[in-house]
């Protein structure tokens, strides 16, 4: 029941209805058993306003804390998820959480060097 309620949240217009239901799925379905559904239902979501973008970074980030390898591989299919996710609230929130081990901060940091390569790649190849 509140996991639909989530997701009907996710496919709204109104971009604070969006943002509760992120903050809804990372609050109370962040877990090993729900893993998977989460970012398939986040892979669906297609309002992109600032408080959208700054609750799925902060999931993001919070998922990488329990699960930082499925959480980079996820992030990994979706690298041109949106530049801002990816490059800024993502990145900077990992980096600067104390959760992480300065290890797992290294890798979150080489790879966004490697997006920044790619999505640079990438806009020259469609622009020209």
């Amino acid at each position: 029941m509140w996991w639909d309620f989530a997701l009907v949240c996710l496919q709204s217009e109104a971009e604070f209805t969006v943002r509760y239901g992120v903050v809804s799925l990372m609050t109370n379905f962040l877990y090993e058993a729900h893993i998977d559904q989460v970012f398939a239902a986040f892979r669906k979501v297609r309002r992109d306003g600032y408080y959208v973008k700054m609750a799925l970074a902060w999931l993001y980030a919070t998922a990488a804390v329990q699960f930082f390898e499925l959480t980079l591989a996820e992030r990994r299919k979706r690298i041109m998820l949106t530049l801002w996710i990816a490059q800024h609230s993502l990145t900077k929130k990992c980096c600067e959480s104390r959760r992480f081990t300065p290890e797992q901060q290294d890798v979150i940091a080489s790879y966004q060097a490697q997006e920044y390569f790619l999505i640079i790649f990438c806009l020259l190849f469609v622009v020209f």
